[in-house]
């Protein structure tokens, strides 16, 4: 079976939402029916603004003989910015940081062990060292985590 990377995107200030087309979008199912998509491809950015995807599959199921097809969604993804430009990088990475530290308009004020964690979770996705979507046994390989100094050099 196959699946198949639909975007449905829209910056999350706007009021509706344009179903984009990826391209590099087929990924087969491994033995544990995950399908993963290492290189999709936008059309264009999302002009530094953040956007959601979600991921639908029509599979066919064997069900007592009976063969049906069915289509599959996945949930909305977390946030996103496209980039069209490598050099827009550190732009977009602190985008979603600021996402993720005031998740919600009401929040004011960032307790700075929230500061600690979330630099440290876009730290060792940044540097490869830790794969959000990876097996557990990815935690073993942080070679290098921000230590207690490195954080108060920030703060």
């Amino acid at each position: 079976a196959a699946a198949a990377a639909a975007a449905t995107a829209g910056s999350s200030k706007s009021k509706r939402n344009m179903a984009i087309t990826v391209t590099e979008n087929a990924a087969d199912f491994d033995d544990q029916l995950c399908a993963r998509f290492g290189a999709l491809t936008f059309p264009h950015g999302t002009r530094l603004r953040t956007t959601r995807m979600t991921f639908r599959a029509q599979v066919q199921a064997a069900l007592l003989g009976h063969t049906e097809l069915l289509n599959l969604e996945s949930n909305v993804s977390g946030d996103l910015v496209v980039k069209t430009n490598e050099n827009q990088w550190d732009e977009c990475e602190g985008i979603l940081m600021k996402r993720s530290l005031w998740s919600s308009p009401d929040v004011t004020r960032v307790p700075w062990l929230r500061v600690c964690n979330i630099i440290q979770h876009h730290y060792l996705i940044a540097t490869r060292q830790w794969n959000p979507l990876g097996s557990t046994d990815d935690q073993h390989a942080i070679d290098r985590p921000l230590l207690p100094h490195d954080l108060a050099y920030i703060h």
